[in-house]
Formats: C-alpha cells, structure tokens, sequence
C-alpha cells in the first residue's frame, strides 16, 4: 500500500504517468488514423504481389513513423518548457521564506556581532589587567594613553601592553594611578606610539630615543623613591 501510494499520490509520479498514458494514447490515435486512411490497403495486402506488398509496408511504415516522431518532438517540446516552469517555481521563494530568511540572517549576523562584542570586551578586560604591571604610561594627556613595558635583558625594546583613547584611556590613566604606574604627560610622544604601534608590539626605532629619555625618567624616580624610603 505504501509503494501504491508513492506511485499514485505522490504528485511527480502522477504526472509521469500522465505523460505516458498521453504518449501510449496519441500513438495509438495515430496508429488507427492512418490505417483508417489507408483500410483499403491494409485490407488488400495479402493479395498484392510481393513488389507492391512491399512498397505499401514501407509506405505505411514511412508514415507511421513520421507521424510519431512528429507528434514525439511536439510533446518533447512541451514536456521541455513544463519542466523548466516547473523548475522556476520550485527555486521561487514564498513570502514567508523570503521572511524566514531575513529573520535568520539577520539572527545569525546579530549572533556574530555579539561574539564579536564579547571578544573584544575580553581582549579590553586583559589589555587593562596589564596595565597594572606597565612600566610607564605616557598621555596626551587627556586624549590619549598607550601603556609600556621594558624588561632589560629579555626584551629587545619596549613593548605596548596597552592603549586607547578618550574613555578607555581614561580608564588606563585610572588603573595606572591605582597600581602606582608612573604616568607621564608627552602628547607628541602618547600619540606616535599610538599611530604606530599596536597592543604587543615593539616600539619602532624612530622612537627609541624619546621613550628612553621617559624610562629614564621613571627609572630615576623609583632611585629616589627608594632612597627616600
């Protein structure tokens, strides 16, 4: 019953089956309409001699096939132009697909925007945490605040282990002033490192100088803090 089903209810196995009956049922149309025409004939070919009787099969053959194959590349032609209606409609969106869709890409792009977000307050959470263990931070001193760290020996020049502007240099400036890092007002100097270098990055060598010349600095207030203490 199952495979019944298939065969009758399914709508494609319905139309070929359609198709075929139509074929069986026009060659059978034109199969009759040429023996109707040409009865006489037929009825007379046990009579006629061999050279007629084969002139007149070839006759009445020449024709059969003829006719079919003309009527064949008609419903080929049909068939052909049904498909590919057919195939239009099918690759064709409702409505409400269209929606769905939108919906969804809309759904995965505002899911992507938010990993995105999450990533990058994560990354900021970090990049601040390394603020506390900076050697330096040099600022605008409002604008700007790129975070440094050099460690003689193990490192080939200073490094920025964070920067930012406007809100979130502030918030360097903050964790700077908490965890006792020197900050140091140069704007020249705050906003080169912070065209130029990013977070983990060395600093260029065209600014070797003027960062020494504030590590230096830094250097000589922990002496005199120590020695004070």
């Amino acid at each position: 019953m199952r495979g019944l089903r298939r065969i009758f209810l399914s709508k494609d196995s319905a139309v070929q089956l359609g198709k075929n009956f139509a074929k069986i049922l026009v060659i059978g149309i034109i199969v009759w309409d040429v023996l109707r025409r040409r009865t006489d004939q037929v009825l007379t070919l046990m009579a006629q001699p061999v050279e007629t009787l084969t002139q007149t099969i070839a006759s009445l053959g020449f024709e059969l096939v003829l006719n079919v194959s003309l009527v064949y590349a008609l419903i080929a032609i049909a068939d052909f132009l049904y498909q590919r209606r057919r195939f239009r409609q099918e690759m064709k969106m409702t409505k409400q697909e269209v929606k769905d869709e939108l919906k969804q890409q809309e759904g995965d792009t505002q899911v992507k925007q938010r990993i995105r977000q999450i990533a990058r307050q994560r990354l900021r959470k970090l990049m601040l945490q390394r603020v506390k263990h900076a050697d330096v931070v040099v600022t605008n001193p409002t604008h700007y605040a790129v975070a440094l760290e050099y460690e003689r020996g193990a490192m080939n020049a200073p490094r920025v282990v964070a920067k930012g502007v406007d809100y979130l240099a502030e918030q360097i400036r903050r964790i700077a002033r908490e965890s006792n890092v020197p900050i140091v007002e140069d704007p020249p100097l705050a906003r080169a490192l912070y065209a130029s270098c990013e977070v983990d990055d060395e600093i260029p060598e065209s600014l070797f100088r003027a960062v020494a010349r504030v590590l230096a600095y830094v250097y000589r207030l922990r002496t005199r803090a120590r020695d004070v203490g």
